[in-house]
C-alpha cells in the first residue's frame, strides 16, 4: 500500500500578494504566493527546517484562444542581478468553455537566490511578467519586497513492502522548477479538464483513477452518472487503496478492482492498460502491461488521447497522480497534474482555497542514468496506468484513414 500524503500537512497559513488586475485580450492576472519548505519526517520531526526548496503558486483567469507565458525574477535587493526563477511557464488556455478562476504552482530551486540550508527565507524582491510570445530576458525586479510565506511538507513512510522501513527523513532532494528554457511551450495533445477529488489519507490511487474515469464519462459521453467525488467513494468501498489483510502488496488487486468498476460503469467501454519499469507489478489478469522506454510510451498514450495516473517513489514512501497536460519546452519534458496535497481534510487540498490549493501544478519528467524521475532525484517513477475506450481513440483514427484510403483507391480504378 501507498502512503499518500507526499508533499502534505501545511503548518502554516498562506496569504495572497494581491496585485493589480493585468489584463491582456482576456487573459487576467490576480494573485500569487511565494513559499520555503519546512520538511517534516515520519513522525512529525522537524527534519529539514528552512530548505532550498520554494514554492509559487499564481490565480489567474485563462484566455479562451491562446498560452500566455509567466516569468518570474527573484533578488535579495532591488540592484541584484534578478535571479530567473520560473522561465516561461506556459498558463495553457482552458479547452471546455469555462473560463474561471484557476491556480497552478511551481516548486522553485531556491539556490539561485542565494538560500542554503537552514537560511530562513522571509522576504524577496520580485519581478513578473506575462506576455503572449517567450521572454528572452528575466524580468526587472521590483522595489517593494514581497513577504515570503512557511510551508510545511512531510515525508510519509510506507508499509509497502517493497519499500524501506520507515525511518527519519533526511533529504529532500533538490527541486528542478520551471526554469532553463526560453522556447515557445509544445502541448502534445488537448489538456484534460480534471474534477477534483477530496481523498482520506492513503486513497490516492481511488482518487487519481476516479479523475481520469470522471474525464473519459464527460468527455466521451458513457452516462456513467457518477461524480468524480462519488467514483471515489464507490472505488474506496470497493477496497481500493486499502492493503492487504496481510500487509502484502495490494497493488494488482486495486487495479483489477478499478478496471471492473469502470467496464461495469461504461458497459464494458473502457479498458486498463499498464506500464511497469520491471518488478513492480506482477501480471494481472485482463490487463495489458508495457515496459520499454517511459516517457516513449506516455507521449504515445497521451497522443492517443488516454487518461494517465502516474506512481512515483521515494525512500520511504510512494504517491499517485492525476496527469492533466504533457507538454515539451526547451528540451524539457513537463507534467501537469491532480493530487490532493491535504489528504483527510475536505476543506482543503484538490483544487480549494485559491492559490493555498492549486487545481494544477507541475513537474519536470527526466531521465536519470536508466531511471525516469518526477520532479526531483529522489522521485522515482514505478509504473503508470492509463484508461481509454474500446476501440482505443488512436485505433479510430487509423481504421478511419485506412477505410479512406481504400475508398479512395477504388474510386481510382473505376475512373480509370
Amino acid at each position: 500500500m501507498f502512503f499518500c500524503n507526499r508533499l502534505a500537512k501545511r503548518a502554516a497559513m498562506l496569504g495572497l500578494l494581491a496585485l493589480p488586475c493585468a489584463s491582456l485580450s482576456q487573459f487576467s492576472f490576480h494573485s500569487f504566493n511565494l513559499g520555503q519548505v519546512d520538511w517534516y519526517d515520519q513522525g512529525g520531526g522537524l527534519a529539514a527546517p528552512n530548505s532550498i526548496w520554494g514554492r509559487f503558486g499564481v490565480e489567474y483567469t485563462p484566455d479562451p484562444s491562446q498560452t500566455y507565458y509567466l516569468n518570474l525574477s527573484l533578488g535579495n535587493s532591488p540592484t541584484s542581478p534578478p535571479y530567473w526563477a520560473v522561465q516561461n511557464a506556459p498558463l495553457f488556455f482552458v479547452d471546455n468553455g469555462d473560463f474561471s478562476i484557476r491556480t497552478e504552482m511551481v516548486e522553485l530551486d531556491l539556490r539561485g537566490v542565494g538560500i542554503s540550508p537552514g537560511m530562513d527565507w522571509s522576504s524577496t524582491y520580485w519581478g513578473i511578467s506575462i506576455d503572449t510570445l517567450p521572454d528572452l530576458s528575466a524580468p526587472s525586479l521590483g522595489n517593494v519586497p514581497a513577504s515570503v510565506f512557511d510551508f510545511s511538507w512531510r515525508a510519509w513512510d510506507s508499509p509497502d513492502e517493497l519499500m524501506p522501513p520507515g525511518g527519519l527523513f533526511t533529504d529532500p532532494g533538490i527541486p528542478l522548477g520551471v526554469a532553463g528554457g526560453v522556447l515557445q511551450a509544445l502541448s502534445l495533445a488537448t489538456r484534460r479538464v480534471m474534477n477534483g477529488v477530496q481523498e482520506h489519507v492513503n486513497h490516492c490511487f481511488a482518487g487519481s483513477t476516479a479523475r481520469s474515469l470522471d474525464w473519459l464519462n464527460r468527455t466521451h459521453n458513457l452516462n456513467m452518472g457518477r461524480t468524480a467525488q462519488q467514483m471515489y467513494d464507490d472505488l474506496r468501498a470497493a477496497g481500493v487503496s486499502q492493503p492487504n489483510a496481510d500487509r502484502t502488496k495490494a497493488r494488482e488487486r486495486w487495479i483489477r478492482q478499478k478496471n471492473a468498476y469502470a467496464r461495469e460503469r461504461s458497459n464494458n467501454m473502457i479498458i486498463t492498460k499498464v506500464w511497469d519499469s520491471g518488478g513492480w507489478l506482477d501480471p494481472i489478469p485482463g490487463i495489458t502491461e508495457e515496459g520499454g522506454d517511459f516517457l516513449t510510451w506516455l507521449e504515445r498514450e497521451w497522443r492517443r488521447g488516454e487518461d494517465i495516473e502516474l506512481i512515483y517513489n521515494w525512500d520511504n514512501g510512494g504517491h499517485i497522480v492525476t496527469l492533466v497536460n504533457l507538454y515539451k519546452q526547451g528540451g524539457k519534458t513537463f507534467a501537469e497534474y491532480r493530487d490532493d496535497e491535504e489528504q483527510g481534510d475536505d476543506t482543503k487540498g484538490d483544487g480549494l482555497g485559491g492559490a493555498r490549493y492549486p487545481a494544477v501544478k507541475k513537474r519536470e519528467i527526466f531521465k536519470d542514468g536508466d531511471i525516469y524521475r518526477f520532479g526531483s532525484r529522489s522521485n522515482r517513477i514505478s509504473w503508470a496506468v492509463s484508461e481509454s475506450l474500446v476501440p482505443e481513440p488512436g485505433s479510430i483514427t487509423a481504421l478511419a484513414c485506412g477505410i479512406g484510403f481504400l475508398i479512395a483507391r477504388r474510386r481510382r480504378k473505376q475512373n480509370g
